[in-house]
């Protein structure tokens, strides 16, 4: 049985074939000769010229410096992003069961995506997938666990929100043997809550310093920026909070970043009208960061019936074909394809309940703008190492394709 559930978008067939298949835990030592391979990388980008605009003053030499320190960090980024498969893996001892998901809620394109990859993952080794919308409600998220425990889950998937708010829950599942494991949660290096025993996200603050380097850039180091996150979302929090340091890091005297929350289960009906009031009252901002691709759908008619051209940096590629059309949006951070993510939550949990095991899995990031996204939406074309995702997958766990 599957349920519907909210935040993400959804991706097509793109295409070749992936590199090798990589470990979820690199030594030390390919660590360093990848970070050296990524230094020199971005010392042969071109770097992005910034725009007019932005406002303050400063020492000159100084915002010469953070545009040139900002761009490097932009370049590391706009290569093809590698995110390695995970090593074989028997499919067939979980043939049969039943996963749960349990989702911050199921109004958000990123989350029905990855959610959608996460039922298709579970089909291929013959085992089912619920998903629990939890709607934003902290109630619902731990009456999801509860349910998930009642009817004897092999596992469990928690997708989007702190799992400090299921604490008692998760000391339930524990007891009944069920493991459960923590997706986008922002953090991958945090400690875990008791009870849970691997994760699968991005990293939030990563994420937010790319997006504050980003605009460092094309304003000149002179942002006057508003961040649009939510309180009730631990990821969004890390992203907003990420962007804010990294500004006052790189220009604290001309840049600066407006933290503005948006209500999680109201977003679709309120958040236009929100910036829209926000943009009016505060007509010199310069550039709009996003913790969510779902809010970026919605803050672009507020520019537009602004009358403004305030460049829009979106996250998670859920909006970037409508950018590739003309949306206005400005630049992308790619994560790995959204289904994609899905098939990564449930061979992670697959992982932990069959050895368990701890689990923790990193989602790699990729910056695309005018100058490198192209015209074609593609795997292909955007993700040319993650194109066969399924079949990969499917080979990895010796299901059928």
């Amino acid at each position: 049985m599957v349920q519907r559930s909210p935040c993400g978008p959804a991706d097509d067939e793109r295409a070749a074939p992936p590199a090798r298949r990589g470990v979820r835990r690199l030594s030390p030592a390919v660590i360093a000769a990848a970070g050296a391979c990524v230094l020199a990388l971005a010392a042969c980008s071109s770097p992005i010229e910034p725009a007019s605009g932005g406002s303050g003053s400063g020492d000159p030499a100084a915002s010469v410096r953070c545009v040139e320190d900002a761009n490097a960090v932009v370049a590391k980024y706009r290569q093809p992003l590698q995110q390695p498969f995970p090593s074989p893996f028997d499919g067939r001892p979980v043939t049969g069961k039943s996963f749960w998901v349990i989702s911050i809620t199921q109004a958000g394109p990123s989350v029905v995506a990855s959610t959608k990859g996460f039922a298709e993952a579970a089909e291929k080794v013959g085992a089912k997938a619920v998903i629990f919308d939890g709607k934003g409600s902290p109630d619902l998220f731990n009456q999801g666990v509860n349910s998930a425990v009642a009817a004897q889950a092999a596992g469990i998937l928690l997708v989007g929100f702190d799992a400090n708010l299921v604490k008692q829950s998760l000391v339930t599942a524990k007891s009944a043997g069920i493991p459960v494991i923590s997706g986008l949660s922002g953090a991958p290096d945090a400690a875990m809550p008791d009870g849970v025993v691997g994760q699968v996200t991005f990293d939030g603050t990563e994420e937010g310093v790319l997006q504050a380097n980003y605009a460092a850039v094309k304003t000149g180091c002179k942002v006057s920026g508003v961040m649009f996150y939510s309180q009730s979302s631990i990821a969004t929090r890390r992203i907003a909070d990420g962007a804010k340091a990294e500004l006052q890091r790189i220009c604290p005297e001309t840049c600066t970043l407006d933290l503005q929350n948006v209500d999680s289960t109201a977003f679709a009906t309120k958040l236009t009208s929100q910036a829209q009031n926000y943009l009016q009252r505060t007509p010199d901002v310069n550039f709009i960061l996003t913790s969510s691709d779902s809010y970026v759908t919605y803050l672009l008619p507020a520019v537009k019936l602004n009358l403004t051209t305030t460049p829009v940096i979106g996250v998670t590629g859920d909006t970037l074909a409508a950018a590739q059309q003309g949306s206005g949006q400005t630049a992308d951070i790619l994560w790995p394809p959204l289904q994609m993510v899905g098939y990564m939550y449930f061979d992670s949990l697959m992982r932990s309940t069959v050895q368990q095991q701890e689990t923790v899995v990193k989602m790699q990031l990729r910056l695309v703008d005018k100058s490198n996204w192209g015209a074609d939406t593609s795997l292909r074309n955007l993700y040319p190492q993650q194109a066969n995702y399924q079949s990969e997958y499917a080979q990895l766990w010796g299901a059928a394709p």
